[in-house]
């Protein structure tokens, strides 16, 4: 259960809070990991089950290679294994190209996931073939469709919850970033610790209205270090011995990398969302300048009346 916030002295009435939650397309890299496993399954359940050529494409993946224990069912486990080998090689494809296609956004992890899916289908398919070959390949029509629909359905339904688990609100006093997905994660932002605000849109951003607004703050939150190394070396043949020196620099530049958990990541009108966050650190900077200049001239006013009081006794002393 999430927590409800409370309001603080001075902040604005709750039903005036602005509230923001990511656009679906932000999470468009999750999303298609889901739709290629859907399409996937679909495509393999109409070539197994409806493809006028997969039966000559079968009888050709029967002579694999197949372990000696499984030899009394050649032909069956052989099909069932050259299938298995083509639906596990679409999937690692498509995570490999994920893995570089969003490398920035993790994309090792796409990889991962479908390797591991492709690990569980090998892993189901070859108990099927060692206990049951007689209707291995009856099993595997169907099964790894199955399979593959229901992880792309999974996918959906869960990118989807973890999506709607993040809630970004602005109030005239900070701003709150909570994500609830298992666990309960929030940051408090105020706006007198916000240096800079940094707005980022890919073309897809441009062209449905969304994006990224990243507070920056003096803790360095939602920036990552891009480094880069420099190497030289110089060398001599001395008697066919190859001497020399070698050296080298690292370099950095912190850039802003945008998190759902760290900034407001894929809201809608992330131009307008900027200009109110904007505003508020203004406001909140007026009030700190002025407050701290208030608390300057009341400990002046009160030094001089210490100072005055004090020349006053002494004079009084004097007289007597």
């Amino acid at each position: 259960m999430s927590r409800v916030l409370s309001r603080l002295p001075n902040e604005i009435p709750e039903g005036e809070w602005i509230k923001l939650r990511p656009h679906p397309l932000s999470f468009i890299h999750l999303y298609s990991m889901a739709l290629f496993l859907l399409i996937w399954g679909i495509v393999l359940h109409w070539l197994f089950n409806s493809s006028s050529q997969w039966g000559d494409v079968q009888d050709k993946l029967g002579g694999l290679p197949v372990s000696d224990f499984l030899s009394d069912s050649a032909l069956s486990i052989g099909q069932a294994s050259g299938a298995t080998a083509i639906w596990f090689l679409g999937l690692i494809i498509v995570g490999f190209i994920a893995s570089h296609l969003w490398i920035d956004r993790g994309g090792y992890r796409f990889f991962g996931i479908l390797a591991l899916i492709g690990i569980i289908g090998i892993g189901v398919i070859g108990y099927q073939a060692k206990y049951n070959s007689d209707d291995v390949v009856d099993f595997y029509k169907w099964f790894l469709p199955a399979l593959s629909i229901a992880m792309g359905a999974i996918g959906f339904f869960g990118i989807d919850y973890y999506r709607r688990g993040f809630k970004y609100t602005l109030t005239n006093l900070r701003i709150v970033i909570a994500k609830k997905f298992i666990t309960l994660d929030e940051r408090i932002v105020r706006y007198n610790h916000i240096e800079d605000v940094k707005v980022n849109q890919s073309l897809f951003g441009r062209m449905f209205g969304y994006g990224h607004v990243i507070p920056l703050t003096g803790s360095g939150i939602a920036t990552g270090v891009e480094e880069s190394i420099a190497v030289g070396s110089v060398g001599k043949d001395v008697e066919g011995v190859n001497v020399g020196l070698a050296g080298g620099s690292k370099t950095g530049v912190r850039k802003a990398k945008p998190s759902p958990g760290d900034c407001l990541f894929g809201v809608k009108g992330p131009i307008k969302v900027r200009g109110v966050i904007s505003k508020f650190i203004q406001e909140n900077t007026g009030v700190s300048v002025a407050k701290r200049q208030e608390d300057t001239l009341e400990r002046i006013e009160e030094l001089l009346r210490t100072t005055a009081g004090g020349e006053d006794q002494g004079q009084g002393g004097n007289q007597e």
